[in-house]
């Protein structure tokens, strides 16, 4: 041992394992094992993802496909580690003359003869540090972890403690600090069967060790063994780095993937493993006199066996005529499953060991390398996985699989994104075994052109800084705010041009998804009709058609509420057709409805459009009488409106610069908008306006509203041009809605609201005194039950509640002296949603409800309210024989780093395995007190029949457990979202409902920030991240008041322009601003140019400092419609179109792009 730290030990990281992650990109974080890939082959190397499942070097390749199915199990490439290796080597004896191989990851070398190296602890670590960045840049990125101590021992102990990717130095004098406390494996020597022995003697740590006396561990372990370990247990280690080493034997053996018994055919894998000694022994100017064969029978009874020539050889004929000669003298007649020929007794040697079997001496070089069998005249064409391989047309790229006449390849190298995978018959002459090695690609092959491998569009960086509360940040990428810019146009549509590039293999399997979507689809098709007035009213679309037709039908008879059953190839009588969304859209790349409004007497339409996406509406009207529209027209118009009762007067809103709707209107029918009346204008930026009309016709309903308070204004809507009157006054933090009823004779205004009663209760007042001290209980406030809403009718009550993370709709009679209880419908799945349909007439006896859940389409019934009967009015047809009982979905629950359950909802086709290997989409939203209820969806069958586990993760912010859900999610909680959100793609992955490397994550809006958050938080855990005009950009965003949502947004996410604390705690959590210089799974980013929402910049902006930080290359996608709005595109095939992008996608990701299993015939 040494007074000074000198002795260095580099160790790569799971090397063989890392370098196929080099050169795989596809593969990069997601678990790689290496070695003999048949059920008797051992592992040779595995990465650090495959380690976390018990996978490690010397296991049974059928015990590790056991432990991680869904890893990537891969033969290996020797040429191609042993040049990384050379490299590596070469670096090292720049440093030092004294470098001592051990194999092709590790060495020691020796720092004494470095004069430029400050030995003490700091200048070696220095050093080490710098040599670590050497080994990266020189293999392409590979990591080596190094150990420095005053002897052999301690530096590769060191290097141990230092994985990986790390570096340890032990100071000398307290070698025997870091020693003590470890287990006594540590130390050479001590294997499986010595550990046992010591451990029955009561040794169990160094420090165990080192308190026995020499006398005791010779006679327990023998003469050489005992002095050894005792004085290796005290850090005395002599042992000097030899530049040079005499190796004992090269060799080559491998294990059959069923065992061997025709002689003939074990002597032809002998000539062939004898020719490959040969060749080694070649290469590297070596003869050996003795020949060894190693045979391993069917029983797992091993022999070996040698002859000695009387001189050296490195003839192949030789070799292998004296390993048949000793094959013959072992009784194989039972099967062989494993063959060694080796040659012992040589000279000098440069160290190649590839797979040193336990056991064996570290000095042996030997190799498991694959072996051919086949029949004789068959030659072998085995694509063994991991393989390179070029193909004439596609370029290159690695095997994936094969089997069964046909082998799959991914095309990517290292110096490309991860690629597309194709299959090709094995015999396939296009594609043939490539030397990766070679400088240039063979005559015959067709390299990618740029399109086919693009190169990803660099953001230029323009300085731009805001500084708040003391502090000043640089934002190189504000300059894609401008939309009006030609040059943020020009970089926008390159980052489109590049996704599409990226993508371009997925073309076949989008158009797989879109058909799927398509043929389960009843294209022609009707709503079920609900009764206004005399009239029916419902809608229809038509196959081809983008959107759909609105129409009405007379009532028949006053006394009948079966609503009319309507087939789609029959004709409607007296049918009338309102409005056709595809007229309306002619010449539009963009269309959209906001509001769709029919007066009390049935005579006039209201509706708006929105032809860029903008949500900026014009608002018109049509006479229904005579199918006219009128001249009446208003621009810039918002969401929603409201008739007076004889239809003269027409209510609407217009917005702000910021898109804050916060002005309402009057307009008198057949007058110019230029004479319209402003009866209410909100001048508090953090309120919204809504409008609304009772169901009893009697009031227009203005409420003011923010996220945390509200105030509501009503209108006798028979005397339209009186004034607004206030309901009950705006109190900070009291949300308030209302609803008109007659209860007991009397006009009472119904009064939800959250005044000492966090979950919402419902109260009664008189309409001419509605203030809160007139307030009386109807539905007291329970902690389990978030009341949601309440519609009022003639003779009952409906109200939306939400209990353990599921709406439900409860419904209370009108008596007599005031209420019946309530008494909620019930439902016999465990995961659904149920919810008011549409109820727009004041007398009717029966409820629409509408009823889903992940494995029940749309459901429509109506209930009646005295006899408590539901009847299915319809089923959203699913074609092609859907059946929900091939699918299963439940409920779990994770737990979030401060203790609180989350729950997680779960869908997936029954017979999905538990075991790690499905692929998981994971849906996360977790803001403004929006759940995310189970529903069906006809376009996530093409997930679930390709094996996909579906999940929604139930984060707080959301309001699935109610509202204080809800506040610990919010402002400063917030962070509690993201964390709830890592925590249940943690537990999917270790309950076993998937992997991280099989794990996308999907949110858009808010969920969007989530996925950005999530992602810098823990970019392991995911396989891809999928974000939906996120929201990632938050903090620049809610600190301009000027953009829209801003002043409004402060009630969730706090007010960072005046609140240093909000500040500081939104920028430590805003995607954006969080971007580290770290490795990153693939990212897709979906926006819309005229998204008023979430603006296009900010995903824009994300994307360009993800590329611009990160130490990976994995890809990252940026897509915008060019023409959309926040919802994306408009029409439902462009919508289909769009679901089945991303979907491929994420398809693409999982490594799930195979056909659908047939479910549907």
């Amino acid at each position: 041992m040494r007074d000074d730290a000198s002795v260095l030990h580099l160790d790569l990281d799971a090397f063989f394992a890392a370098v196929e992650q080099r050169d795989k990109p596809s593969l990069r974080h997601k678990p790689v094992v290496v070695g003999g890939i048949g059920p008797r082959g051992v592992v040779a190397t595995a990465s650090y993802e495959a380690r976390r499942f018990g996978v490690h070097s010397a296991m049974s390749t059928a015990e590790a496909r056991s432990r991680c199915p869904h890893a990537a199990y891969l033969s290996p490439r020797f040429e191609v580690y042993r040049r990384s290796s050379e490299r590596v080597l070469t670096r090292l004896r720049e440093v030092s003359s004294l470098v001592e191989p051990l194999s092709l990851d590790e060495a020691f070398v020796d720092l004494a003869p470095c004069p430029d190296v400050d030995r003490t602890v700091a200048g070696v670590r220095f050093f080490a540090e710098g040599l670590r960045e050497d080994v990266k840049r020189l293999t392409g990125g590979l990591t080596a972890s190094v150990g420095i101590g005053s002897s052999k021992l301690i530096a590769k102990i060191a290097s141990e403690l230092a994985k990986p990717d790390g570096c340890m130095v032990v100071a000398p004098g307290t070698e025997h600090d870091v020693l003590r406390p470890l287990s006594v494996t540590v130390i050479p020597g001590v294997g499986p069967a010595t550990a046992e022995r010591l451990r029955r003697l009561g040794v169990v740590t160094v420090a165990d060790l080192e308190s026995v006396s020499n006398s005791e561990l010779v006679h327990l372990l023998g003469p050489a063994h005992g002095a050894s370990l005792f004085r290796l247990a005290r850090a005395d280690d002599d042992r000097a780095v030899q530049a040079e080493r005499e190796a004992k034997s090269i060799s080559v053996e491998d294990t059959f993937d069923s065992d061997l018994v025709d002689i003939m055919l074990l002597n032809a894998v002998i000539e062939r493993m004898s020719a490959r000694v040969a060749d080694r022994l070649s290469a590297v100017r070596l003869s050996g006199r003795t020949v060894v064969l190693k045979v391993r029978r069917h029983d797992f009874s091993t022999y070996t066996r040698s002859t000695t020539l009387p001189g050296p050889t490195d003839d192949r004929r030789v070799i292998a005529g004296q390993a048949a000669r000793l094959l013959r003298e072992i009784d194989t007649s039972d099967g062989v499953r494993l063959l060694g020929v080796g040659v012992s007794g040589l000279t000098d040697w440069i160290q190649d060991d590839l797979f040193t079997q336990p056991g064996e001496a570290p000095e042996c070089i030997t190799a498991e390398e694959p072996t051919a069998v086949s029949p004789p005249g068959q030659p072998p064409r085995r694509w063994w996985p991991g393989a390179d391989v070029v193909h004439v047309e596609h370029g290159c790229g690695w095997v994936w699989g094969a089997g069964r006449g046909r082998v799959t390849v991914r095309f990517e190298t290292a110096k490309t994104p991860a690629g597309p995978v194709r299959t090709f018959r094995d015999d396939d002459p296009a594609l043939t075994f490539v030397d990766m090695l070679s400088p240039d690609p063979p005559d015959n092959v067709t390299l990618m052109t740029p399109l086919q491998r693009p190169r990803a569009p660099l953001a230029k960086r323009v300085p731009t800084f805001r500084t708040h509360h003391g502090d000043t940040v640089e934002d190189p990428y504000d300059w894609l705010r401008d939309k009006d810019d030609p040059e943020v146009i020009a970089h926008l549509e390159a980052e489109n041009a590049y996704t599409e590039a990226m993508t371009s293999h997925l073309a076949d399997l989008r158009s797989a998804i879109f058909d799927e979507i398509k043929n389960r689809t009843q294209e022609t098709d009707l709503s079920v009709p609900n009764r206004r007035g005399s009239w029916w009213y419902y809608s229809r679309t038509q196959e081809g058609q983008q959107y759909p037709l609105h129409c009405r039908c007379p009532v028949a008879d006053p006394d009948d509420w079966t609503p009319p059953t309507l087939a789609a190839d029959v004709d409607v009588p007296d049918e009338q057709l309102l409005l056709d969304g595809n007229e309306e859209a002619r010449g539009h790349d963009f269309f959209a409805i906001g509001t769709f409004s029919v007066s009390p007497d049935g005579h006039l339409l209201a509706y708006s459009v929105d032809t860029t996406g903008a949500e900026r509406f014009t608002l018109r009207a049509k006479d229904l009488r005579t199918m006219t529209v009128l001249e009446d027209e208003i621009p810039d118009t918002f969401y929603a409106s409201a008739w007076s009762l004889d239809g003269s007067r027409l209510f609407y809103l217009t917005v702000d610069a910021s898109w804050r709707p916060c002005r309402v209107w009057r307009h008198r029918v057949g007058s110019s908008a230029a004479e319209d009346v402003m009866l209410y204008e909100e001048a508090d930026e953090r309120f919204w306006l809504g409008l609304g009309s009772t169901r009893s016709d009697r009031y227009v309903v203005v409420s003011a509203s923010s996220k945390i308070t509200s105030e509501v204004r009503v209108l006798e809507v028979a005397n339209p041009d009186a004034e607004l009157r206030v309901v009950a006054a705006r109190r900070e933090g009291v949300e308030y809605s209302i609803e008109h009823a007659v209860v007991a004779g009397q006009d009472t205004f119904l009064i939800l609201h959250n005044a000492e009663a966090e979950n919402f209760a419902l109260a009664a007042a008189p309409v001419d005194d509605a203030g809160p001290d007139q307030w009386r209980t109807v539905i007291e406030h329970r902690p389990d039950t978030r009341l949601e809403s309440v519609s009022a009718f003639a003779d009952h009550i409906a109200v939306g509640l939400r209990r353990d993370a599921l709406s439900r709709v409860a419904v209370m009679r009108l008596v007599a002296e005031g209420y019946d209880e309530p008494r909620e419908i019930e439902f016999d799945e465990e995961l659904f949603g149920c919810d008011l349909g549409a109820n727009p007439e004041w007398h009717q006896p029966l409820l629409r409800i509408v009823f889903t859940s992940f494995v029940t389409p749309l459901t429509v019934y109506d209930f009646d309210i005295s006899s408590a009967e539901l009847f299915l009015r319809k089923r959203k047809p699913v074609l092609g024989g859907y059946d929900p009982a091939q699918y299963e979905q439940h409920r779990e629950w994770a737990t979030a780093v401060d203790g609180t359950l989350v729950p997680i909802s779960v869908v997936n086709r029954i017979g999905v395995a538990r075991d790690g290997t499905a692929p998981c989409l994971l849906y996360g939203y977790g803001s403004y007190e929006i759940s995310i209820d189970p529903s069906f969806d006809i376009a996530r069958l093409s997930l679930l029949d390709r094996g996909v586990v579906y999940a929604v993760a139930h984060i707080r912010g959301g309001g699935e457990l109610g509202r204080a859900w809800y506040e610990d999610g919010r402002i400063l909680a917030k962070a509690n979202t993201f964390t709830d959100f890592v925590a249940c793609a943690r537990y999917l992955a270790d309950s076993g409902v998937t992997s991280a490397q099989r794990l996308v994550a999907v949110g858009g809006s808010a969920g969007g920030l989530l996925m950005g958050a999530a992602l810098n938080l823990a970019p392991d855990a995911f396989a891809g991240v999928l974000a939906v005009v996120p929201f990632v950009d938050a903090l620049t965003t809610i600190l301009n008041p000027s953009l829209p949502l801003t002043v409004q947004e402060w009630d969730e996410w706090g007010d960072p322009l005046h609140d240093p604390a909000v500040y500081a705690y939104m920028k430590r959590y805003t995607p954006y601003e969080n971007v580290a210089a770290k490795a990153y799974p693939p990212v897709l980013a979906m926006t819309s140019l005229n998204d008023t929402r979430v603006y296009y910049v900010e995903p824009a902006k994300w994307v360009a400092r993800l590329r611009a930080t990160k130490t990976d290359d994995s890809p990252i996608l940026l897509k915008t419609e060019m023409v959309a709005g926040h919802g994306g595109k408009s029409g439902r095939y462009e919508a289909w179109k769009e679901q089945a992008f991303m979907y491929a996608w994420v398809l693409d990701v999982l490594g799930s792009e195979q056909q659908a299993k047939t479910t549907h015939s």
